[in-house]
């Protein structure tokens, strides 16, 4: 059984963080402790005694002060109960007046004995000399308090040691001995020589009412708070929980009192300086009283005073967390970022990246920084392409291409859009879309692109651009990545046999969330990024090849990934080698080939450290041909996989321990893959076959874990369109 309190207070939070009150002295001032239960074998410190100067050993006459302790501190040894700090040292100071115990208390609602401040003194300036880290003095008076404990108390509070008091029990009294809407004068007297560092307890039952009994906040709300004092577990007799039968049930006879209130305070300032060694007693007291459940009128008030004891939100982190050892920010709501493409599903890994945050009182907390992070959502690619409403124009006058297109959005105002790029365009115009195309010179020619990829263009110069597929592309197009190319520029001089064609192109990522359509959603951010390449083709026989490399520059994005600050944002360098090759078959027919590989270096910064390295590949295999099905047709078959790293991650220079001892904080290497379980196959089937002055096409596709999520239903679908001249 556990104490009453314990779950209406969330200390189990503060037991599954490994507090217990070990190592902790708690001073308890009262009637004396039974030395000889088994709640507090071996934690009785040896300075616990007599305060009153008479002498007497170690006992309790009226049993409140064991009773009070067990609250506090009785020992969790699977029998009966257990106190909130279960394995604090209890420095047990018998200030009872001898002889004044003349009934033992068995439920009453407060000690049966006279207690002088002198003695409460003794007993206060013997607990800060023994480092008692908190004092509980469940007693009250009508008067104040005397000059020599107000200075004890004084002394105490500068030391840093918590007092709680009880608020008085005078709620319910017909002629209370002092104002029952106020803590007894004994509690103002402390709190008045407390420094801040002094708490006084009133009472609530389990449904977080306050106690009839109770004395309320009153004019010392500010510093009050209310804490489990009614139907509090339980009298013992012979060293265990008393049961007795009536009417053929059994019962249990339980304690009511602001007195059992205190020690649950007690407790929970026990549990935070072990687990918190850092915490002045101060800052404890802050705590607890700023994590208190509201109750009664909103915010502090004169019943409940400052709220109900929490536990579990005072051991959360308070204030603003950073990394331990620097200053870098860490909300723990998450948002570490959003991965990109390429990384599918790694952001739902459950692999851990574990470090240490320190929170606005400097407590320690282990956090897993890749918890935050979001998946991109896998890129939708045929609505783009159906939606388009625009009118492809295309002109060509001698070695001059150039080709656009422009739709009408914006109220009707007309604005330069790319081109789709389907096989029946390709067929009219022989160029890119949304460029100009011309020879300089017999061998050589170049490509100037308006929000086009070089990527494209390249494959133009060269002869090798692929067939009319909407969903499935080809490898060496692919940057993995949603960006936005703003412009781009390419040229070919042809080398005898061998074409050198070099491209450069700049733009923005773009970084979208999970979920929704990827076409309709708006983009969070753009985020810079510039790459050059150079690329080598050479027909042999009827085949013809080309190999090529892309250096790519990425201001705060990383493969198209945007992480948080803490893990770092200072972008990324990428080296691209790809090639492809189409052979010509029988007849028509014709076999196509792309690969890609690549390697993504993040830049250092933040927790990165230059050993963040990303490998990523591509491929696409396709086959075509013409007057297949139709005269001039055209039919094509592609299988792909988009760009997809495979292997690597981010290394992060993190925090991994904390010592309180000395403030230090040791860092370590943590790695966190970005490589996705899932990998995306797509295929599809793409025919095209003039009509009347048009093209008729239409593509049907199959994609498989698309997004590169594992276990992500399939992607199916079909499309078909109609395009006209005019």
């Amino acid at each position: 059984m556990r104490s009453a309190g314990l779950g209406l207070h969330n200390a189990a939070t503060a037991y599954r963080a490994g507090a217990s009150g070990r190592g902790v002295t708690v001073g308890v001032i009262d009637s004396g402790i039974d030395p000889n239960s088994h709640e507090f074998v071996g934690r009785i410190h040896a300075q616990s005694g007599d305060v009153t100067g008479a002498g007497r050993p170690l006992g309790d006459d009226d049993g409140h002060g064991t009773e009070v302790t067990r609250v506090l501190a009785a020992a969790k040894d699977d029998r009966d109960v257990h106190g909130v700090a279960f394995n604090a040292t209890i420095l047990a100071l018998r200030a009872d007046q001898a002889g004044s115990c003349n009934t033992p208390a068995t439920g009453d609602d407060s000690a049966a004995c006279s207690f002088f401040d002198s003695a409460i003194a003794a007993g206060v300036n013997r607990a800060v000399d023994n480092g008692a880290r908190v004092i509980n003095i469940s007693l009250g008076s009508a008067g104040g308090a005397s000059s020599l404990l107000r200075s004890a108390i004084n002394r105490a509070t500068v030391a840093g040691t918590v007092i709680i008091v009880s608020a008085g029990n005078e709620g319910n009294n017909t002629a209370p001995a002092f104002d029952p809407n106020n803590p007894s004068p004994f509690a103002q007297a402390l709190l008045a020589s407390g420094n801040g560092l002094v708490i006084i307890a009133t009472s609530v039952d389990d449904n977080n009412v306050i106690s009839n009994f109770s004395n309320k906040a009153g004019v010392a709300q500010n510093s009050v708070l209310s804490a489990m004092g009614q139907g509090v577990c339980c009298e013992y007799r012979n060293d265990t929980i008393y049961r007795f039968v009536e009417n053929g049930q059994t019962f249990v006879r339980v304690f009511n009192g602001t007195s059992f209130a205190a020690p649950q305070i007690s407790g929970a300032v026990a549990l935070l300086a072990q687990a918190f060694p850092n915490l002045t007693g101060a800052q404890i007291v802050n705590l607890l009283l700023s994590s208190a459940r509201d109750a009664g009128a909103a915010g502090t008030d004169a019943m409940y005073g400052r709220g109900i004891l929490d536990i579990g939100r005072a051991f959360a982190p308070a204030g603003t967390t950073s990394l331990a050892g620097t200053t870098m920010a860490v909300p723990l709501s998450g948002n570490g970022g959003t991965t990109s493409v390429p990384m599918g599903d790694a952001a739902l890994s459950n692999s851990p990246l574990n470090a240490v945050v320190l929170d606005s009182y400097g407590r320690a907390y282990d956090i897993n920084m890749a918890e935050g992070l979001t998946a991109s959502a896998a890129r939708m690619r045929l609505t783009p392409a159906l939606v388009d409403q625009g009118r492809a124009v295309s002109l060509s006058r001698g070695t001059t291409e150039l080709a656009f297109s422009i739709s009408a959005h914006n109220g009707g105002n007309a604005q330069l859009t790319p081109l789709a790029l389907s096989h029946g365009q390709q067929y009219q115009a022989r160029i890119l879309a949304g460029r100009i195309s011309a020879a300089i010179a017999r061998d050589t020619r170049f490509s100037l692109g308006i929000r086009q990829a070089a990527a494209g263009q390249v494959a133009a110069l060269q002869g090798m651009s692929g067939g009319a597929f909407l969903t499935a592309t080809d490898a060496r197009m692919d940057s993995g990545f949603e960006r936005a190319p703003d412009q781009s520029f390419a040229m070919r001089h042809q080398l005898g046999r061998f074409g050198l064609t070099g491209s450069v192109e700049a733009g923005a990522a773009h970084v979208f969330a999970r979920g929704g359509a990827a076409f309709s959603r708006k983009t969070l951010n753009r985020y810079p990024y510039a790459a050059v390449g150079l690329g080598v083709d050479r027909p042999i026989g009827a085949a013809k090849f080309a190999l090529g490399a892309n250096w790519m520059r990425e201001d705060e994005t990383i493969l198209g990934a945007r992480f948080a600050n803490f893990i770092g944002h200072n972008g990324a360098h990428s080296m691209f080698v790809d090639g492809r090759g189409d052979v010509k078959l029988v007849g028509s027919w014709s076999l196509g080939a792309s690969w890609r590989q690549g390697w993504t270096y993040a830049n250092a910064g933040g927790s990165l450290t230059g050993q963040s390295v990303l490998h990523s590949n591509a491929f696409s295999i396709d086959v075509s041909g013409s007057d297949v099905l139709a005269h001039n047709d055209r039919i094509a078959f592609r299988i792909a996989q988009p760009l997809r790293v495979t292997r690597g991650g981010l290394a992060l220079n993190v925090p991994v321990a904390y010592d309180y001892a000395t403030l230090g904080t040791t860092f370590g290497i943590r790695r966190f893959s970005l490589a996705p379980k899932g990998q995306e196959i797509a295929s599809e089937l793409a025919w095209s076959v003039p009509t009347h002055g048009g093209y008729f096409s239409s593509n049907l596709f199959w994609r498989t874990e698309p997004g590169h999520f594992d276990n992500a239903p399939n992607d199916v679908g079909v499309a078909f369109r109609l395009q006209f001249d005019f």
